[in-house]
C-alpha cells in the first residue's frame, strides 16, 4: 500500500515538472574534445548550468577542463619560442542571456548574450637561445654562431568578454539544443615563464668555431680560442629584444615582453590583448 502511494506521488511530481516551465539546464558540448584533437589544439571539457533568472533573462555558469595536449607542431614557432604543450587548465565565467521573442519562462528560442571567460593553464616547452661572437683568425675577426636549445615552464592565464547570439531549442519536453552562431569579443593574456637549461656548452663552442674556422686555415693549423661565454643575462635581454615581424595593420598585437636573470636561469613575462571571433558553437543537454 505504501509502495503504491509512494509511486503516485513520485510520479505526479515528476508529470509536474514535465509540464511546467523547466527552469534549469545542464549542458555539455560533445563535439569539442573532437574538435580540438582533430585541429591540435587544446582538448577542452565543457559544461555550464544556465538558470532562469526572470522570464527572458537567464544567467549561466561555463566551466572547462583543459586536458593534456602536445601541441608541437612542425615549423610553427613564436619567434625563437617552440609551441607550448598543455598541461592542464582551466575556463571559467559568468553569462547572461536575454530571449527577446520568448513566450514562456522557459529558456529557449532566440538569445543575445554577454559573456566574461577566465582561463588559467599551466604550459611547458622549448626555447633556442641564437647568438654570435667573435674570434681572432689572424689579421680579421671570424663570426662564429651559436645555439642551444633551452626549456621553459609557466602558467597562461587570460580575461576575455564579449556579446553572442545564437539559438536554444528544448525538444520532447526536457531536452535542450543549443548553437551559438556567431560571436565577437576582446581578451588579454599574461604568460609567466621560466626559462633554463645548459647554457653553456663549451664542446659545442670549440666545435663551432672549428667547423667555421676550417675555411680559413691552413690544414694542421691550431683551432683559434675564445673567451666567450654566453651569460643568462644575455638570455634575458635576447627574450626583451625578440623581433616579431607583423604588418603595421597588426603593431596592435605585438605583445609587450619582460625578462630578467633569476640565478642560472631567466624569467620572462609575456603580455597582450586582441580580439576574438567564434562561430557555431554546439551544445545538448537537459532541462528540468
Amino acid at each position: 500500500m505504501y509502495k503504491k502511494m509512494l509511486f503516485l506521488v513520485l510520479a505526479s511530481l515528476f508529470t509536474v515538472s514535465i509540464l511546467t516551465a523547466q527552469k534549469n539546464v545542464i549542458k555539455i558540448k560533445p563535439i569539442a574534445p573532437a574538435v580540438g584533437a582533430l585541429l591540435n589544439s587544446p582538448i577542452n571539457l565543457p559544461l555550464t548550468y544556465e538558470r532562469v533568472l526572470i522570464p527572458r533573462l537567464t544567467g549561466s555558469i561555463n566551466f572547462s577542463y583543459t586536458l593534456k595536449s602536445d601541441l608541437d607542431v612542425p615549423n610553427l614557432t613564436f619567434g625563437d619560442f617552440g609551441v607550448p604543450t598543455i598541461n592542464s587548465g582551466v575556463v571559467f565565467g559568468p553569462e547572461i542571456r536575454f530571449y527577446p521573442i520568448i513566450t514562456k519562462d522557459t529558456p529557449r528560442g532566440l538569445y543575445l548574450s554577454a559573456f566574461y571567460k577566465r582561463r588559467s593553464m599551466s604550459i611547458e616547452g622549448g626555447f633556442k637561445y641564437r647568438t654570435e661572437f667573435d674570434v681572432p683568425v689572424g689579421q680579421s675577426l671570424l663570426t662564429v654562431p651559436y645555439a642551444v636549445d633551452l626549456d621553459y615552464e609557466g602558467k597562461w592565464k587570460s580575461n576575455g568578454f564579449g556579446i553572442a547570439i545564437g539559438s536554444q531549442w528544448i525538444v520532447a519536453k526536457f531536452i535542450t539544443i543549443d548553437i551559438q552562431w556567431f560571436g565577437i569579443g576582446w581578451g588579454g593574456y599574461t604568460i609567466n615563464a621560466d626559462v633554463d637549461g645548459k647554457l653553456v656548452d663549451l664542446d659545442l663552442i670549440k666545435e663551432n668555431i672549428a667547423t667555421e674556422a676550417a675555411a680559413y686555415l691552413p690544414v694542421g693549423t691550431a683551432v683559434p680560442t675564445s673567451s666567450f661565454t654566453p651569460t643568462w643575462s644575455g638570455v634575458s635581454e635576447k627574450l626583451k629584444n625578440q623581433n616579431i615581424d607583423l604588418p603595421e595593420s597588426l603593431q596592435f598585437l605585438v605583445p609587450n615582453i619582460e625578462a630578467e636573470k633569476t640565478g642560472e636561469g631567466s624569467n620572462v613575462v609575456v603580455s597582450s590583448s586582441m580580439p576574438s571571433i567564434s562561430a557555431f558553437s554546439f551544445s545538448i543537454g537537459i532541462a528540468f
